[in-house]
């Protein structure tokens, strides 16, 4: 399960979760572009005010890595949908502080499963798309 390993060793190296949603869309690519991971690292923490959740806007730029035009046009609205759906029905919005209740603290319990999810949805819209991307969750 290397993938599983992959999401989890990102996260354990202090990568934020837009640079995971990132790392991991490369990953999914076959490719590594370090410059591009620490680059994302401004949408990190809601862009460090609390705004919209660095996962959510970490994915969207990932999915924008493999095809911008459908990304825009399709894959990023129902990537959003599915956020609103999962995460702001139980926090209250798409951002970070609301996510975490204003208690950065809460990162470690609620952001590791939230990235995940997130991870797997924008891999499941990639699927749904068309996009071979390895799926290696078993």
């Amino acid at each position: 399960m290397r993938e599983m390993e992959r999401l989890r060793e990102l996260q354990a190296s202090g990568h934020c979760c837009a640079q995971v949603m990132v790392a991991m869309g490369l990953y999914l690519r076959g490719e590594t572009n370090e410059q591009l991971v620490q680059a994302v690292g401004g949408l990190c923490g809601g862009m460090g005010k609390g705004l919209c959740c660095g996962a959510l806007t970490g994915a969207a730029c990932a999915l924008s890595l493999f095809d911008a035009a459908l990304a825009k046009e399709a894959m990023l609205p129902a990537l959003v949908e599915w956020f609103e759906d999962e995460h702001a029905t139980v926090y209250g919005s798409v951002n970070c502080d609301d996510i975490l209740e204003r208690d950065r603290a809460n990162r470690f319990t609620r952001c590791p499963q939230l990235i995940e999810n997130t991870y797997f949805a924008m891999k499941d819209i990639l699927l749904s798309f068309g996009f071979a991307v390895e799926d290696d969750r078993d």
